[in-house]
């Protein structure tokens, strides 16, 4: 009996050991499968997939909702002033200070038509008139606005005032040769200048309608800066000139260098109170 009881004894502890052995097996490949320990016991990472509450499709599209805002905050292109807007809608530009074909003031723009007509145009109410029209078979060569007037030039040779006060045109000028027709018109400080057939400056007295040659024929690009003409000189050897409008001296301020007598002066403008110029392929 003693014999029988000491054998069941025997068998259950034999049995236990079996499940320990078992269980700790199936611990260590367990672990051996998440996790390894390096030699300097730094844990390496697991080589199984982490697992995330967030979708496959959700990683690859952003939640609608954080890009709502977008639609309402997107940036609108800067919208072009009147002047640039109706420079594209007519097809007319600002050739330059003495041709232009488009100006403005605080309270219209004038443009012209087809070389026709001149139309004005109100900032505020976009009311739009025609302010003068050449006669037949003759045209409106460019315009300018000076203080209370606005200036135009039909057939290269007649200069008009249209005053935007009155309304009132009266023609203050005429050619009377046609060397001396008008290519170009500009008024600085009260006075008006005009590039005329041969490309020389001529100033016009507003209040006695005398002219005055200032430079003969040749002439380009000419700009005003303190009291000064400056001016691209063709003739001959290229140069860029000065002349003192107070004084008329006339002396030479810049001219080609030798390695650049092969080009020419393609521009001359002022940019914050300097004489700046274009040397052509430059």
């Amino acid at each position: 009996m003693k014999n029988i009881k000491l054998f069941s004894i025997m068998l259950v502890f034999l049995c236990c050991g079996v499940l320990v052995s078992c269980g700790g097996y199936s611990s260590f490949e367990a672990a051996k499968n998440t996790s390894a320990v390096s030699p300097d016991n730094k844990v390496k990472s697991s080589s199984l997939p982490v697992q995330t509450n967030i979708k496959g499709n959700e990683l690859e599209k952003p939640d609608a909702s954080e890009n709502k805002g977008d639609e309402t905050t997107t940036e609108q292109p800067q919208k072009k002033n009147a002047l640039e807007e109706l420079s594209g809608e007519i097809g007319c530009c600002k050739a330059s200070d003495w041709e232009k074909k488009i100006d403005e003031n605080e309270q219209y723009i004038f443009v012209l038509i087809n070389e026709k007509s001149i139309l004005r145009i109100d900032k505020d109410t976009n009311e739009r008139i025609c302010i003068a029209k050449a006669p037949k078979d003759s045209f409106i060569g460019f315009l300018y606005i000076y203080k209370e007037g606005l200036y135009y030039v039909i057939d290269q040779g007649e200069l008009y005032r249209y005053n935007l006060t009155t309304g009132e045109t009266k023609q203050i000028y005429a050619v009377k040769e046609l060397l001396d027709s008008i290519f170009g018109l500009k008024i600085y400080k009260d006075n008006i200048y005009l590039y005329e057939c041969g490309l020389g400056i001529s100033r016009l007295d507003p209040e006695t309608n005398k002219r005055k040659e200032l430079v003969d024929d040749n002439v380009s690009h000419a700009v005003f800066h303190n009291n000064k003409l400056y001016y691209i000189k063709r003739r001959y050897e290229e140069k860029i000139r000065c002349l003192d409008l107070d004084s008329g001296k006339d002396v030479v301020v810049c001219k080609l260098e030798d390695k650049e007598k092969k080009s020419h002066y393609a521009e001359l403008f002022t940019y914050r109170d300097q004489l700046c110029y274009v040397l052509a392929g430059q």
